[in-house]
């Protein structure tokens, strides 16, 4: 498969993989595509080479890889995760870099911190992984889709009132299929840690009952 071919087809499920997790969609299509050589050596949709573990709810595949140990690149036998799909595999590799360990990635401000925070948090083995990803991010200008998924959730601002069918988008009135409830405030705080999982902050008016969202 040729490299634009390879971005075309999962551009999307990078985008999509930014919406829900906050990774930089620079980095996921650069490490799918260096982990499985631009989608020709991806193992079972594996395109990231997330090893496989016990209890993950992934089927277990076997196969020949190099590691670096003590710097020195060697072949041993590996388990890798096996998926149904390419999204599925850009959504577990998202999942993944949402734990403590790899919370620098999260908060790099560009690709270049980020590609340089997985390996120092010990993502990959090579000792020029990061220096690997940001050449491909920058020969194939994928920096771009990282300033395209920017400019598309920024600035938005969502404003509800419980018991209304109305939402507010940047004061753009969305009808809503069920209007929102409060139960004992348990409507409150799952929209609350949804949004703000995000990266939104949320503003809660107890005696308008209205929910502002600014994202």
């Amino acid at each position: 498969m040729k490299p634009q071919e390879f971005i075309n087809l999962i551009k999307q499920g990078a985008i999509e993989s930014y919406k829900q997790y906050k990774i930089l969609p620079s980095i996921t299509i650069a490490q799918a595509a260096l982990e499985s050589a631009w989608g020709e050596k991806h193992i079972q949709y594996n395109l990231f080479g997330i090893k496989w573990t016990e209890g993950c709810g992934y089927d277990k595949v076997a196969r020949e890889t190099t590691e670096y140990i003590n710097g020195v690149p060697q072949k041993v036998i590996a388990y890798f995760r096996g998926y149904k799909n390419f999204n599925e595999s850009i959504l577990d590799h998202a999942r993944l870099l949402t734990i403590t360990r790899y919370e620098k990635v999260r908060q790099a401000k560009d690709y270049k911190e980020a590609a340089k925070a997985l390996q120092e948090c010990g993502y990959a083995t090579d000792p020029r992984y990061a220096e690997k990803l940001i050449s491909i991010i920058e020969q194939y200008r994928l920096y771009q889709v990282d300033e395209e998924v920017e400019n598309m959730v920024k600035d938005i601002t969502l404003k509800l009132k419980i018991g209304s069918n109305e939402m507010y988008k940047n004061g753009t009135k969305i009808i809503l299929d069920v209007p929102p409830k409060i139960e004992n405030n348990r409507t409150l705080v799952p929209i609350r840690a949804i949004a703000e999982a995000l990266g939104a902050k949320v503003e809660w008016n107890s005696e308008t009952q209205e929910i502002t969202i600014n994202f």
